[in-house]
């Protein structure tokens, strides 16, 4: 029987996942739970899930989705049905203290993700889908230092606004900014790259209820190893035969019918000479990292452009631009034959080995895609609003424990090629009709 280790033996026997009763109030809580199920799933050995009892009936209907969600990441996991085990990492979904005193908490307060270990302070606002999935990401990072034995010294709680990407410490007392008036309305979107941020980011659109005319290109196929932090694929996509990443994405795709995806297998440089056509697409999504793929994008006069990625030291980043302004994909990433492509959520952690000094081991970090596309879907629930004036243009931080956020609105480079000779009129003729028209 084949036998997945999805990034390696995790040191805890098992890892609760929990379910505040205040929690199902909110329409948000639902694809969280899901989520946080999945992305579990995917590197514990064991996970006992525990919910609410004052609701029965819905109660039941989260069970099964969660239960099929799980079976997804890992057909393999022995799943417990109760209340957490004393002593052993936890997350809990929805306000208040954790099930046990060290567990990890996630919520949302409107556009701030909330991570905590410990009670969590009160929320002013309803949370928001894609800001809570978001926060899911960083709470399973929680456990995971849990899980690991990682040492580390963190906040308490961290309030993470995405709205201005800042961290806090505390509740602000400044004006809510204001909330989707529903599921994200995307048009036709082109997605260059289905790998674990591409993959995520399916997942989380279909989540959040997003409808969307999705072309996704990318020319590899499913592997094992892909499974540990991809939340779409399923060990079906990788064995016994390895699918292509596109045909994977539509399979997995059908359970959310808001989204119509269609694949092309190529690369962008073959793509761009023979399908691409300038005025196409209401929105680019810019989701691979090889083969300088961004700074091509950047010259080929995309529509509203909005990239994420991860590095190998605990770090995920995320851009926006439209042509002509601000600061491109090409200015952020110039062509550079001797730059190596960006590892996909890796990272060296310090373990405590059973005897002997700490040991230093090269793993992959399960909830840092995840994170990143959390990232990207808060922008893309932004979209609906309108465009923030002197919001960060890039973002880059740290989802270790220093929980570190660089946020800027950096202005386009005087030698980049793709910003300098930009015709105006070409953006009026092609894309000033198009959804996202107005974020030039």
């Amino acid at each position: 029987m084949l036998r997945l280790n999805y990034g390696g033996a995790c040191p805890a026997p098992e890892v609760g996942l929990v379910v505040q009763p205040a929690a199902l109030h909110s329409l948000a809580a639902r694809p969280a739970v899901v989520a946080a199920a999945n992305l579990l799933a995917r590197w514990v050995p064991k996970l006992s899930v525990h919910m609410p009892g004052n609701s029965k009936t819905q109660a039941e209907s989260l069970a099964t989705d969660v239960e099929a969600a799980v079976r997804t990441a890992n057909p393999f996991l022995e799943i417990r049905w109760g209340e957490a085990r004393v002593g052993h990492p936890s997350l809990t979904i929805g306000p208040g203290a954790p099930a046990s005193r060290n567990g990890a908490s996630a919520w949302a307060d409107g556009w701030v993700a909330v991570s905590a270990r410990g009670p969590s302070s009160a929320c002013r606002a309803e949370p928001i889908t894609s800001v809570l999935l978001f926060a899911v990401a960083l709470g399973v990072g929680r456990v995971f230092r849990d899980a690991w034995g990682i040492s580390a010294v963190e906040p308490a709680e961290l309030r993470w606004d995405t709205w201005q990407h800042s961290l806090k410490l505390e509740p602000s007392d400044r004006e809510l900014p204001p909330l989707p008036p529903g599921p994200p309305e995307l048009g036709r979107v082109l997605q260059v790259g289905t790998g674990a941020v591409g993959s995520n980011i399916i997942y989380f659109l279909g989540l959040m209820g997003a409808s969307a005319d999705l072309l996704v290109l990318d020319h590899d196929v499913v592997k094992i190893e892909n499974l540990d932090r991809s939340l779409l694929f399923g060990l079906q996509h990788a064995h016994p035969c390895e699918m292509p990443k596109v045909e994977a994405a539509v399979q997995a795709a059908e359970s959310f019918p808001s989204l119509l995806v269609r694949p092309v297998r190529s690369k962008w440089a073959k793509y761009a000479v023979g399908g691409y056509r300038v005025g196409e697409f209401d929105l680019a999504l810019a989701l691979a990292n090889e083969d300088d793929v961004w700074p091509a994008m950047a010259e080929a006069v995309l529509p509203l452009t909005l990239q994420a990625t991860t590095d190998p030291d605990w770090g995920v980043a995320f851009g926006v631009h439209t042509p002509g302004t601000g600061y491109c994909l090409r200015c952020r990433f110039p062509p550079d034959p001797t730059v190596v492509p960006l590892i996909c959520a890796e990272a060296a952690i310090e373990i405590e080995p059973v005897a002997g000094d700490p040991q230093t081991v090269h793993a992959s970090l399960p909830f840092q895609s995840a994170a990143a596309a959390g990232l990207l879907a808060v922008e893309i629930d932004k979209l609906a609003l309108d465009p923030i004036s002197g919001a960060p243009n890039f973002v880059a931080a740290k989802i270790d424990a220093t929980g570190s956020v660089l946020s800027a609105c950096q202005a386009p480079s005087p030698a980049c090629p793709a910003c300098r000779y930009f015709p105006e009129d070409l953006w009026t003729g092609k894309y000033g009709a198009t959804r996202f028209a107005g974020y030039r």
